[in-house]
């Protein structure tokens, strides 16, 4: 989704924003194009408590991990920190403020 997003927008950043039960994925460009993707499959909160985060990231280095590493799993710290485990090097994208 990424990747698509990417190739039709001129966006630059990628903000994800997190509850308990998804994780929403919102790029927007100049031009006033949004493309919003909710991921409700496989959300694993590692306590019980409801967490919610923003965290921005480049379009960039996110759709290169992620384009890598698609059918796997990532962790989203509550500081935006993304954990991302490629190739068994583990690489952390650090979040945009």
């Amino acid at each position: 989704m990424l990747n698509s997003g990417q190739s039709a927008m001129s966006a630059s950043e990628v903000l994800f924003i997190g509850t308990k039960d998804k994780v929403t994925l919102e790029m927007s460009d100049n031009g006033g194009d949004n493309l919003i993707y909710d991921i409700t499959d496989d959300i694993t909160c590692i306590d019980d408590s409801p967490h919610e985060f923003k965290c921005k990231f480049p379009v960039k280095l996110a759709s290169t991990l992620f384009k890598y590493h698609q059918n796997g799993y990532f962790e989203l710290s509550l500081r935006g920190m993304a954990y991302i485990t490629v190739n068994g090097i583990t690489t952390i994208m650090l979040p945009r403020s």
